[in-house]
């Protein structure tokens, strides 16, 4: 059974969407930073999953502010979820939102060929269950920089998530770089995993 979609793409001054479903060779980096509605329609938001999920030619997506808090905490995970299926998907980068980090982990996982992550001034969310991530088979760059924490105080720590990264077996370099708040994400367990990963070769910590 084939799911209802819309088969028009509502008139609008950003041509993105026409080229995502085109495969449009030249569209190698997507950039979601306008409102929603330049992608895809009210009725259209399923269509405009499925355009991702099926382009093979996107290799790099960027979120900004204007597109994610244009949409609902359920469309952008699921929209985290299709870009991560993306067939020649190799970088992420997320900024000037909120990141819930569990979410992403889970995602990026089914991203076979991601290389990079990058998150910058950004606001963390689900700090505490980023195991998915664990054994990523592709991932060599993982950035952080400008963050602040939206969690209760037991969970500012991102031990999970370094605890993950410590298990990827071609992580090469980790930068985490100027928390806005000050607030220590490192404990001594989670560095403590993370030095010992045996394939990182340079790691950049600065507050």
């Amino acid at each position: 059974m084939t799911s209802e979609r819309s088969t028009t793409i509502p008139e609008t001054t950003n041509p993105t969407r026409t080229r995502i479903r085109s495969n449009d060779p030249s569209l190698k980096k997507l950039h979601l930073v306008y409102p929603p509605e330049e992608y895809f329609g009210e009725d259209d938001f399923e269509g405009f999953l499925n355009d991702l999920k099926n382009n093979t030619v996107i290799h790099y997506v960027l979120f900004e502010r204007r597109f994610v808090r244009g949409i609902s905490p359920s469309q952008y995970e699921q929209v985290l979820h299709a870009v991560a299926l993306l067939t020649n998907l190799v970088e992420i980068e997320i900024w000037s939102v909120k990141v819930p980090l569990s979410t992403l982990c889970a995602a990026v996982k089914n991203a076979p060929k991601l290389s990079r992550i990058g998150l910058g001034m950004v606001t963390l969310t689900e700090t505490t269950s980023c195991e998915t991530l664990s054994s990523h088979p592709s991932l060599v760059h993982f950035c952080l920089s400008d963050f602040r924490f939206l969690v209760d105080e037991d969970d500012k720590n991102m031990d999970s998530l370094w605890e993950a990264l410590s298990t990827c077996p071609k992580l090469l370099n980790v930068e985490v770089c100027s928390n806005q708040f000050a607030e220590n994400p490192w404990t001594s367990a989670g560095l403590a995993k993370l030095a010992c990963c045996g394939s990182v070769n340079f790691m950049t910590l600065r507050r």
